[in-house]
């Protein structure tokens, strides 16, 4: 693949360019897309498993992203952002939702 595919994986799809806070809005985004998502999955284990699956990507994309941006970690690359919120949220509760979240104390 061309590093320009690594960039645009590892941005994020250009949320990465934000100019305040990129690593924030991609876990916010990342948590929100997962919280409304949450209610239709059948086990937080899918979660993990995608998470998983991106993990090889993820790492291919940061070295792109280095590359290409001559830093040694890139506040730009944000894709780890990502894959960190997934992993959080799988060890959220079977039945929890957003609108319940206080019953977990949130």
């Amino acid at each position: 693949m061309s590093q320009r595919a690594g960039v645009v994986l590892g941005t994020v799809f250009g949320v990465g360019y934000f100019p305040f806070g990129p690593g924030t809005l991609a876990s916010a985004l990342t948590a929100g897309s997962v919280l409304l998502w949450w209610p239709a999955a059948v086990s937080p284990l899918w979660l993990l498993a995608a998470a998983a699956l991106l993990l090889a990507p993820a790492a291919w994309a940061a070295g792109a992203c280095v590359r290409r941006f001559g830093a040694g970690d890139p506040s730009r690359v944000v894709l780890d952002e990502v894959l960190g919120q997934m992993i959080t949220l799988a060890a959220l509760p079977r039945g929890f939702s957003p609108a319940s979240g206080w019953k977990y104390g949130l």
